[in-house]
């Protein structure tokens, strides 16, 4: 066939598909992550009925008093009782939407498919969850009914959902994994630990978020522990994470992911509290053998819950069970700030004065950094750079979204040279490829065929991934 006039020549490389583009005529998608967790599992499968009741009361005192007001307005016609009368409807109307609306949602959570498990610690569990990806998802988001939207039961065309949680038993768990890991072009995984006040809806939740918007091919994994899902719940979430059975048992859980499926490639990412168990665990996993390398890959600690002082003494036998460290920090975290008020110490996430240690790759958010709290940018605004970790294993230095920072100590900052878009199209079309090596080559083919912007950025392309290749 005919080739293309030059100027109308396209890069035949991949750009970021939207979960529509993805979806196609799909309303959602549902993807399948892996668990493990020493909750216990709650096997009530009916709400108790002075829960509801509970939930009703407000509406029930609302109506109460809307009834009292219809009274007086009648016998003494003033239009000032009239007009609270009409608020005293509008709220009894809501309390009563609001509450009927999350009865009907929790008993649609007691009929899923498989075990629920609560904030009590309990045995270690395996299994497999399923959840569904709206059609609408924005990368980086956790999309969840909003009271703000009138939203209060969960809709798959919307919402991202935990759909059923299966229980497996060790050896079809991980033949299971395995089989995931070996159909995976690089036989790879990872492993995510979640913070303080997240659920095992959540972190399952999270996940699957992550694994959608990294368009990961191998297994995602994540382990929960018994966190109790409440935001008044901090000082009991910061005794279950810096116990020495949880540092146990996921010490326990990570080894046997790492003999047990053949992944050539594990990444570990932890996020704010879950930075305790991970640090406490990877302590009592064994340094590797001399001439052997780590057990894990990639470790991304991301907003670390950990005091400075707690992370410079574990961090000598911590630096041991991985390849390489990724820090994530920035100045904007308000989340963190407000726990090193409560820890009186100033926490490893802050980047106010960044944490810099050899053989830790400490990275500064803050110019990424948005929203309300600031303490998700890894799963969100800093994605394409938490990408080119978990993907290529890249560099800082090899990383053109990230600026050295200045110092005696190597660290490094959002805002460097290269447009974010010409960053993530390089990361996708190396990925998309299977190496660098083979994208590289794929532009050089197109290259000479093309002109004007076409051929502009390819060129842009090329650079970005002959960077990649630097040593």
């Amino acid at each position: 066939s005919t080739p293309p006039p030059s100027d109308q020549v396209v890069m035949r490389m991949p750009l970021i598909a939207t979960a529509a583009d993805r979806m196609k005529d799909k309303e959602f998608e549902t993807v399948e992550v892996f668990y493990a967790t020493d909750r216990r599992a709650d096997n009530e499968r009916a709400e108790a009925a002075t829960r509801i009741l509970e939930r009703f009361t407000p509406a029930c005192v609302s109506a109460l008093f809307t009834t009292l007001l219809i009274g007086l307005a009648m016998q003494l016609n003033s239009r000032a009782l009239w007009a609270l009368t009409g608020v005293g409807v509008m709220f009894t109307g809501g309390f009563t939407y609001v509450a009927a609306s999350v009865t009907q949602q929790n008993a649609i959570n007691l009929a899923k498919e498989g075990p629920r498990y609560g904030k009590e610690r309990g045995e270690l569990q395996i299994g497999l969850c399923r959840v569904s990806i709206p059609r609408v998802h924005d990368v980086g988001k956790l999309e969840a009914p909003s009271i703000l939207r009138l939203e209060v039961c969960e809709d798959e065309k919307k919402h991202v959902i935990l759909q059923s949680v299966t229980e497996l038993q060790g050896k079809d768990y991980y033949d299971l994994m395995s089989k995931r890991v070996a159909n995976s072009e690089r036989r790879e995984l990872f492993v995510f630990v979640h913070g303080y006040n997240v659920t095992f809806e959540d972190a399952a939740r999270r996940t699957a978020q992550m694994h959608f918007d990294l368009d990961f091919q191998g297994a995602p994994i994540f382990y929960s522990w018994p966190s109790r899902g409440d935001v008044f719940g901090y000082a009991d979430d910061a005794r279950e994470a810096e116990s020495e059975r949880e540092a146990e048992a996921l010490a326990v859980f990570l080894q046997d992911v790492a003999t047990k499926t053949g992944a050539e490639r594990i990444t570990l990412i932890a996020h704010s509290m879950g930075n305790r168990p991970l640090l406490n665990a990877l302590q009592k996993i064994a340094p590797p053998a001399t001439g052997s390398p780590p057990l894990f890959d990639e470790v991304v600690l991301a907003a670390p819950d950990v005091g400075v002082d707690d992370f410079d003494q574990a961090w000598p036998r911590v630096r041991q069970a991985g390849g390489r460290f990724t820090l994530y920090a920035s100045s904007r975290d308000k989340a963190l700030l407000f726990s090193a008020q409560i820890n009186g110490m100033r926490r490893v996430g802050d980047a106010n004065q960044l944490v810099l240690v050899d053989g830790l790759e400490s990275i500064d958010t803050t110019a990424a950094s948005n929203g309300l709290i600031g303490h998700d940018d890894f799963a969100g605004t800093a994605l394409d750079d938490f990408r080119a970790v978990v993907w290529l294993s890249l560099a800082p230095e090899r990383r053109c979204v990230l600026q050295q920072g200045q110092g005696d100590r190597r660290w490094w900052a959002f805002g460097g040279a290269c447009p974010v878009t010409d960053f993530r199209a390089a990361t996708l079309a190396a990925r998309a490829a299977g190496g660098t090596a083979a994208a590289l080559q794929q532009v050089d083919q197109q290259i000479p065929r093309a002109s004007g912007t076409a051929r502009e950025a390819m060129d842009r392309m090329r650079q970005m991934l002959n960077a990649f290749e630097a040593r």
